[in-house]
This record gives C-alpha cells, structure tokens and sequence, in this order.
C-alpha cells in the first residue's frame, strides 16, 4: 500500500488519458507475470540464487500492479453510472477489491 501513495498519481493520469479498459488489462498482466514469478520463486531448484530475486521481482510487479487496479471504482462509477447511482457503484466495485483474508 506505500507504493500505491506516489504511483496514484501516474495510476490517475492513465485513467484520464489511456482509459478504463487499458489500465485494468495492463494491471491484471501486471498481475499475472508477478504471481508467476512468485510461483516460479517458490519452486524448488539447484540455483537458490535464483529464487529470491525471482519472488522479489514478483512482488514489485504486483506492488505496481496495485494501484492500477484499487483506483479504478470510481471511474468505472462515473463513467457507467448516472449521478443518481455513483455512490452504489462505486461502493459494490470498491468491495469488490477487498481480498477475503486478512494477512
């Protein structure tokens, strides 16, 4: 979460100029390669050199990953919603990013 502060900036700026769609497809690659990478660092191999850089790289991707996916409630609320709904919309898309443990 202290990485999503200065990259919601960025995250904003690609909502507003690139779109809705693009910046959600580009989080869940993000997404994807960095929960691969973790996988792929958890496996057992003669090179254990390998490995934590591997889980380490993961994680940045997905710490990048973040705020390209927590920010986009509100501006899927405002762009198909009407002023009447916003609240709700934004309210379900935002629980909706809420993961189901708490670590």
């Amino acid at each position: 979460m202290v990485v999503a502060i200065p990259l919601s900036f960025g995250t904003t700026w690609m909502l507003d100029t690139i779109g809705l769609r693009i910046t959600l497809i580009l989080g869940s690659w993000l997404n994807v390669l960095g929960a691969l990478l973790r996988f792929l660092g958890t496996l057992p191999m003669d090179a254990y050199k390998l490995q934590f850089p591997a889980v380490m790289l993961g994680q940045t991707l997905g710490a990048l990953a973040q705020p390209l996916i927590i920010f986009t409630p509100t501006k899927l609320a405002a762009l198909w919603f009407p002023d009447c709904q916003r609240a709700t919309a934004n309210m379900i898309a935002s629980m909706c990013n809420r993961p189901l443990h708490s670590t």
